[in-house]
């Protein structure tokens, strides 16, 4: 699950925030924080530091899920039939 779907399931629904809500809660452009719920946008650093201030949990827990499915995306798109391992030896 990337971070901006986690947050429309876990805070957005069930307590009836706007996109546009969240978007002044965090002090950032409601384009950034559409782009961040479709999955469109990435959580950077400092928007992990506004959504540990917002919405509680750590910044690095907000960096880790998103490296988390990144790292995910990676393993079903990277096609590593044609990579060769390098063998050391000593």
């Amino acid at each position: 699950m990337y971070p901006g779907e986690f947050i429309k399931n876990v805070y957005m629904k069930p307590f009836n925030i706007s996109p546009t809500q969240l978007a002044e809660s965090l002090n950032v452009d409601r384009t950034k924080v559409s782009q961040l719920l479709i999955g469109d946008a990435s959580v950077f650093p400092e928007m992990a530091v506004r959504l540990s201030a917002v919405l509680g949990g750590s910044s690095y827990f907000w960096l880790s899920m998103q490296s988390q499915y990144s790292l995910w995306q990676a393993e079903q798109h990277v096609d590593l039939s044609k990579l060769k391992q390098i063998v050391f030896t000593s």
